[in-house]
């Protein structure tokens, strides 16, 4: 499996950060190639959270697929983790860097 790691630094503390990440709404302004999405489970927000997606591949490949919540430390971590459609694994982690 092919694992892309980058860094990126915000002048928000980290748990608005991680807010903002933890929030499936806010998905499509930092991972454009998501797309019509919707929740797929009683739960909204943190371990548990299901949510069905279109992932755009390009000008001509769509695929849907189904992100589940598998791992929530509030204000630090969260990864998500596909349960259908593309296999894949994205985790956030959240610190304070430099002062």
């Amino acid at each position: 499996m092919v694992a892309i790691k980058r860094t990126a630094s915000v002048s928000r503390p980290p748990g608005d950060a991680f807010e903002y990440v933890a929030d499936w709404r806010n998905f499509p302004n930092y991972v454009p190639m998501f797309a019509d999405m919707n929740v797929t489970s009683l739960v909204q927000y943190g371990l548990g959270t299901s949510v069905d997606l279109m992932m755009l591949f390009g000008d001509r490949v769509e695929m849907r697929t189904t992100l589940d919540v598998v791992d929530f430390q509030k204000g630090r971590r969260i990864v998500f983790k596909s349960s259908r459609g593309v296999r894949t694994r994205i985790e956030w982690s959240f610190k304070v860097f430099g002062g």
